[in-house]
C-alpha cells in the first residue's frame, strides 16, 4: 500500500472489502506480476545509470549507494534527476527516501510532516524526503514500531512491553534488549 493508503489504516495483503470500508474513495489496481517484474527490470536499467550499486529490495523498492557523494545539495541534485528520468520514463507516482542508511531511506520515504520532526529534514520536495546523517537519530524517534519492517510476532511483543515508538525503544539499554529479543542482526 502506498503511504497514503497507510496513513488511512489500510496495508499491504489486506482484503479489498476491508480497504473499501476504511478509504470508500480509494482506487485499486489490479496486480499484474509479469507487467510489473518487467517495470522493475526496467526501473534496475535506469538506476544503475546513477549508481553502479542498485539493491532491488522488493517490488518496487530499490537502494541506491551513494557513497561517492558527500556534499547534500549534490546528493540533493541527484536525487532530483533520478525523480525526473523515473516519472519522464515510466509515468509513475514515486517517492524518495534519501539518508545514511536503508531503515531511515524506508522511514524518509514515509514521512508525513510533523512540527516535532520537520526540523530534521534537509529537504523535502514532490516525493523527495532527505535526512543527514547528523539528524537521523533524531528524526526517526517519532515513527512507530508499526511502521519498521519487523516481523509481526516482535512487533506483538514490543506492544505487550508498551513500546509503540522508536523514542521509547531508544531509551532502553542495549543490553535489555538483547536479553529480551536475542542478539540477532536484522539484514535491512
Amino acid at each position: 500500500a502506498c503511504p497514503k493508503a497507510r496513513s488511512w489504516g489500510i496495508y499491504r495483503g489486506m482484503q479489498e472489502r476491508s480497504a473499501r470500508k476504511k478509504c470508500r474513495g480509494a482506487v485499486f489496481r489490479l496486480f499484474e506480476p509479469a507487467d510489473f517484474w518487467g517495470l522493475n527490470e526496467a526501473l534496475l536499467q535506469l538506476l544503475e545509470s546513477f549508481s553502479p550499486k542498485v539493491e532491488i529490495n522488493s517490488l518496487g523498492i530499490a537502494y541506491l549507494e551513494l557513497n561517492r557523494y558527500s556534499d547534500p545539495e549534490q546528493i540533493w541534485k541527484l536525487a532530483c534527476r533520478i525523480h525526473q528520468s523515473i516519472e519522464t520514463c515510466f509515468n509513475i507516482p514515486l517517492r524518495i527516501g534519501i539518508a545514511e542508511n536503508k531503515l531511515v531511506a524506508r522511514l524518509a520515504v514515509q514521512y508525513q510532516p510533523k512540527p516535532s520532526t520537520h526540523k530534521y529534514v534537509f529537504r523535502m520536495k514532490n516525493g523527495l524526503c532527505m535526512v543527514t546523517p547528523e539528524n537521523s537519530q533524531h528524526f526517526v524517534k517519532d515513527f512507530k514500531i508499526s511502521q519498521l519492517p519487523l516481523e509481526e510476532s516482535i512487533q506483538k511483543r514490543l506492544r505487550i512491553l508498551g513500546l509503540n515508538q522508536l523514542r521509547q525503544i531508544h531509551k532502553i539499554a542495549k543490553s535489555k534488549l538483547v536479553q529480551q529479543f536475542g542478539d540477532i542482526p536484522m539484514p535491512l
